[in-house]
């Protein structure tokens, strides 16, 4: 796996990184923010991200508060699949899988998207688990008042052919006060690639970056950008007050394949 770079409009972006003490894991705090829209209530309250590198899994460590909402998405690379994907906390909750894609055309990256609603109170740790060691990412979103998916609000795209334009499929929301997440696993199998985020036919603005309420410090985006050594995954999203389909697409400097999910949920 070769270096994956993210630029997101030109931004220079800082990021805060804890180490557990494992060769393996590269744990980081990528944000804590309360972004409210506007006439509603729905907000992102936290998201952390951890990477591994040999192992079938990846652990976050998160304390949510009761009553909110966890979704996580979880990108992993080898010959198994998304179907053999899992999602568990420590206090052995049960999580639906919204959905999931591989990147069935070289290189073999798989992406899939996890929610946990109403949580209850006492949870420490969320563990993304993949069908094989050869390394996941794992990020996981803390969201208020948006416990609810609907069924059908959901697409998945696997890319078979290899492109500067990742275009994923659109999503539509019956209920208007709704979050969407974007999710794109992928990388290059050699050289170093960068990818742009909001790139032209986006629906509206999506969010890859905003400001660390802890200190009012800029932060990353909810993304692994060390494809050298992880599994290269971004994840944007939107809060919205109306109905209507909406997708996101990047853009890369050099032709790349992904696996891509998109959903949305409301209160």
């Amino acid at each position: 796996m070769a270096q994956l770079v993210k630029t997101v409009n030109g931004l220079a972006i800082a990021s805060v990184k804890t180490v557990y003490g494992l060769a393996i894991a590269s744990v980081k705090t990528i944000m804590a923010l309360d972004n409210t829209a506007a006439g509603g209530a729905i907000s992102v309250v936290q998201v952390l991200k951890t990477s591994t590198s040999s192992t079938a899994y990846a652990d976050v460590s998160i304390t949510p508060t009761a009553g909110n909402a966890l979704i996580m998405v979880m990108g992993h690379y080898g010959n198994s699949s998304h179907t053999n994907d899992a999602a568990s906390d420590s206090g052995s909750h049960s999580w639906t899988k919204i959905g999931g894609a591989d990147a069935t055309s070289a290189p073999n990256y798989h992406v899939s998207m996890w929610q946990y609603s109403n949580i209850a109170s006492g949870i420490t740790s969320v563990r993304g688990t993949g069908g094989n060691t050869a390394g996941a990412t794992v990020i996981v979103f803390e969201i208020a008042n948006a416990n609810t998916f609907t069924g059908g609000e959901v697409a998945t795209d696997d890319q078979t052919s290899a492109s500067t334009t990742h275009t994923a499929s659109a999503v539509t929301n019956a209920t208007t006060a709704s979050i969407f997440f974007s999710a794109f696993a992928s990388t290059k199998a050699s050289g170093t690639v960068t990818f742009t985020e909001n790139a032209s036919g986006s629906t509206g603005t999506w969010t890859a970056t905003n400001t660390n309420t802890n200190g009012g410090t800029s932060v990353a985006s909810a993304r692994e950008v060390n494809a050298t050594t992880y599994v290269g995954l971004d994840v944007v999203y939107q809060i919205v007050a109306s109905g209507a389909a909406r997708h996101h697409v990047w853009t890369s400097d050099t032709s790349t394949y992904g696996a891509m999910a998109t959903a949305c949920f409301h209160a």
